[in-house]
């Protein structure tokens, strides 16, 4: 069974994700993002293969039944860009895609330690 990190913002997309067979969880509510902001999964977790990384202030997104390949990240979320976009990277084609510049500290090691290519991208 697959799953799915969404916000609450939208449960008509985990009620049909549920009638699909897949586990919804919920983000965490992140206070140190602005408010259209709190809820935004892609800010909050990255999954790249079998490993999992997750904003420090996400208490819910910590206590998952993935801890043997859980990775928390080192620095704080802050309310501004780039300090909110630690996480917001898409990992595609065994290439991570982001702003290199904003990128939490924790997932750039992982890259390196795992060869995975950082592609700056800019964002905002």
């Amino acid at each position: 069974m697959s799953s799915f990190v969404i916000s609450n913002k939208y449960p008509c997309f985990a009620d049909e994700l549920s009638k699909m067979g897949h586990n919804v969880i919920f983000s965490d509510t992140v206070k140190a993002f602005p408010q259209p902001e709190q809820t935004h999964a892609d800010m909050q977790i990255l999954t790249i293969n079998n490993t999992v990384l997750v904003l420090q202030e996400c208490e819910k997104l910590k206590t998952l039944p993935y801890k043997e390949n859980l990775i928390i990240c080192k620095n704080k979320a802050g309310k501004k860009y780039p300090e909110n976009i630690l996480l917001n990277f898409l990992f595609f084609n065994d290439k991570l895609y982001g702003k290199v510049s904003a990128i939490d500290p924790t997932l750039y090691k992982y890259c390196v330690k795992n060869d995975i290519e950082i592609v700056n991208i800019n964002q905002g």
